[in-house]
């Protein structure tokens, strides 16, 4: 379908021509309705040619916009027919009620948090099944087709075992719901195992994590940051705590060795609440300031603008990554000890994400506070 000018002497015509049963079928347009199109019967024969080309430019773009629609639409409706395939609605409803959210109603100290997070990686998991296409009763016959996915996206190992986790739960869900037996997909293994890892050690995800942040890179930087922001940092490097437990749930406690910050742990909901505690006694100089700062409530959590101060690669975390090679250097040769003050219940945590093995820098005696 086009649209062209005629001319016809000194005089010229509006003609739109189109594919009729596979022949070429002209109309000419009236003089009286060429205003409709954008023309005016006193323009040049070229003005009148700009405008047609303007017009067919314009069919073009619709025609586009109608198949671009008609493509969306059924690649919607493509989606719509798996998801009723994997997950039916009614279902998925139920076992989000039932299963998911009953799982973390007593998860914690913050149910609703976890429950969100539980769904996020429930969604990650309903995601996965669609662009595979896999059903339920092959999911244990096909574990690689699982392992290749995550490791074509670089998903860590801690975030596969929490979807494959969901997964699970969804498959004995809905197996029990049509009277047929479940296999669970396994966990990765072995070579498996070290494949996922591998991606996404390699991948830009790992390099999100924050560079350590010493005493020295954090007073270099002082003048930067406002004194809450740094205050809060100072406690973050000088007691290895996570974010969130900068400021948290904490306590002094008075001791014959002398004080000791008692901090609770909200992550930790496999074991008892009086277990959550962790106890990091205060034996450097440094260790006694950042308590004073946090016993006078002078710190507050510093926006990504003021982390961005700290220089590229440093992030909330950098304190505690920080925090056991700022032990050894101050010569703490326990590492069961600086295991217990990070609050990881299995060392092999620690050494993974917190200590460095080509490290042999355990620096001098322990400084004792006077």
């Amino acid at each position: 379908m086009s649209y062209y000018v005629n001319k016809r002497g000194a005089r010229w015509g509006l003609v739109f021509r189109e594919m009729n049963n596979g022949k070429k079928v002209s109309r000419r347009i009236k003089q009286t309705d060429l205003l409709q199109y954008g023309l005016r019967p006193d323009m040049t024969v070229d003005e009148a040619k700009v405008r047609a080309k303007q017009l067919n430019a314009e069919t073009r773009y619709k025609r586009h916009e109608e198949r671009t629609k008609l493509r969306a639409l059924d690649q919607a409706n493509l989606e719509r027919g798996l998801e009723s395939k994997h997950f039916p609605r009614v279902l998925v409803d139920e076992f989000e009620r039932t299963r998911l959210k009953t799982k973390f109603e007593f998860a914690g100290d913050n149910p609703q948090a976890k429950y969100k997070k539980a769904l996020s990686r429930w969604r990650y998991a309903r995601r996965m099944v669609l662009d595979l296409d896999l059903k339920v009763e092959d999911w244990a016959d096909e574990p690689r087709v699982f392992y290749r996915y995550f490791i074509e996206r670089a998903m860590s190992l801690d975030y596969v075992g929490k979807v494959l986790g969901v997964l699970n739960m969804w498959g004995h869900f809905i197996a029990k719901k049509q009277g047929r037996a479940f296999l669970p997909i396994p966990a990765p293994r072995g070579h498996d195992r070290q494949a996922i890892a591998d991606a996404y050690n390699d991948s830009e995800k790992k390099k999100k994590e924050s560079l350590p942040l010493t005493p020295e890179h954090l007073e270099s930087v002082k003048s930067k940051l406002k004194e809450p922001y740094y205050n809060w940092l100072l406690v973050s490097v000088w007691f290895g705590l996570r974010p969130h437990e900068v400021g948290g749930k904490w306590r002094v406690e008075h001791t014959p060795r002398g004080k000791v910050l008692a901090v609770y742990q909200t992550k930790l909901t496999t074991i008892t609440k009086d277990k959550r505690w962790k106890r990091i006694p205060v034996k450097l100089p440094g260790q006694a300031r950042a308590l004073a700062v946090l016993e006078a409530g002078a710190i507050k959590r510093p926006p990504t603008s003021a982390i961005r101060l700290l220089g590229e690669g440093y992030g909330l975390y950098g304190g505690r990554k920080g925090f056991a090679k700022l032990m050894k250097r101050h010569g703490e040769v326990d590492f069961m000890a600086v295991v217990k003050w990070l609050g990881h219940l299995d060392p092999k945590t620690t050494i993974r994400h917190y200590d460095d093995l080509n490290d042999t820098d355990w620096g001098s005696p322990v400084k004792k506070v006077a």
